[in-house]
């Protein structure tokens, strides 16, 4: 399943004049009208305009598809983390495992989990930008009350095996 945020027309094709196909015309009136792809399920993508190091996909009919890129995300223990306490007997453990939950149910954090030996937590991430996926941590309670702190952000290629 893609989550569909936003439609564009599909790209134009040029003549030797530069004018647009005349059977697309501007693809202005094809943006208005509702996307049907009845045999296609899509998920974690965005219709729209590319944007620069987006990852783009085409669709039958000249649909262009900008996909959420896949980031990595490194959380390290915060001030208030109690390190005399296991990760599930720290304050509000179960307020942070129910949005993080929640995370990963809308797609958002594809992966996540502590790295054994370290005061850090890994996650991959679907998002546009590094400021999304700020913005979005932002409301974890453990982020609020400094049990977990964003140490890095960076984008992130898949090479080898797939993902759901």
């Amino acid at each position: 399943m893609v989550w569909i945020t936003d439609v564009c027309p599909p790209r134009r094709q040029k003549r030797a004049t530069g004018v647009g196909h005349p059977k697309l015309g501007s693809g202005a009136e094809r943006a208005a009208q509702p996307l049907l792809l009845p045999f296609v399920t899509l998920r974690n993508l965005t219709i729209g305009q590319p944007e620069l190091g987006c990852r783009m996909a085409s669709l039958p009919g000249g649909l262009r598809v900008k996909m959420k890129r896949l980031f990595a995300v490194i959380r390290t223990r915060g001030g208030a983390w109690d390190v005399s306490q296991p990760l599930e007997s720290q304050a509000e453990w179960l307020s942070h495992a129910t949005f993080m939950n929640s995370l990963q149910e809308e797609g958002f954090v594809v992966f996540g989990g502590p790295l054994e030996g370290t005061s850090d937590v890994l996650l991959v991430v679907r998002a546009e930008t590094p400021d999304e996926i700020m913005q979005r941590l932002s409301a974890d309670p453990w982020t609020g009350m400094d049990l977990l702190r964003v140490s890095r952000v960076a984008p992130w290629t898949l090479r080898l095996g797939s993902l759901p």
